[in-house]
C-alpha cells in the first residue's frame, strides 16, 4: 500500500479547499462595514472603543450599510440567522450600543432578502430594512468631526 501522497492527491487536495472556500460565506471574502463591525467590536467595554471601532470601520468602508446586500453573509459556514451570529458575536460585548450594532451588523449580513438586490439600509429613509428604527451616523460623523479638530 503506497501512503505516499503524489501530485493527484495534492491536486485534490486544493480543488477540496477551494470547493469549501467558495461554498463558505461571500461576504467573510468581500469585506464591508458589517464584517468589520463583526470582526472588531466584539467584546467592547466602553463608548470610546465602540465610537474608534466605528469611526475605523467607516474609514475602511464609507458606504456603511447602503453597500451591504442584505443576506450577504450567508454560505454554507456561516450563522443560519441573525440570532445565532448575535449570540455569539456579542456575547462578552458589555456596551450596549455596541451589541446593538454587532446585532445591526448580524441582521444585514444573515437575515433573507425579501427581493434580490436588496440593501441592508433603504437609502431613501435611512431605516435598516425589515423593522428596524432608523439607524443615524450623525453622532459617528460628528464625533470624527470633532477628534480631527483637536
Amino acid at each position: 500500500m503506497n501512503i505516499t501522497p503524489n501530485r493527484h492527491h495534492a491536486h485534490r487536495i486544493l480543488q477540496t479547499a477551494w470547493l469549501l472556500c467558495a461554498l463558505g460565506s461571500p461576504a467573510a471574502w468581500a469585506g464591508n462595514y458589517a464584517t468589520c463591525i463583526l470582526d472588531k467590536m466584539p467584546g467592547t467595554q466602553t463608548e470610546a472603543v465602540y465610537y474608534a471601532t466605528n469611526i475605523l470601520c467607516l474609514e475602511k468602508h464609507p458606504g456603511w450599510f447602503y453597500e451591504i446586500e442584505k443576506g450577504s453573509g450567508r454560505g454554507l459556514f456561516s450563522f443560519n440567522s441573525r440570532a445565532e451570529c448575535t449570540a455569539d458575536k456579542a456575547k462578552y460585548t458589555r456596551f450596549e450600543d455596541a451589541a446593538y450594532r454587532i446585532g445591526f451588523a448580524c441582521a444585514c449580513l444573515y437575515d433573507k432578502a425579501s427581493t434580490k438586490g436588496e440593501r441592508c439600509v433603504n437609502p431613501v429613509t435611512g431605516a435598516l430594512t425589515q423593522g428596524y428604527p432608523p439607524v443615524s451616523n450623525k453622532v459617528l460623523s460628528d464625533w470624527l468631526e470633532s477628534s480631527k479638530a483637536k
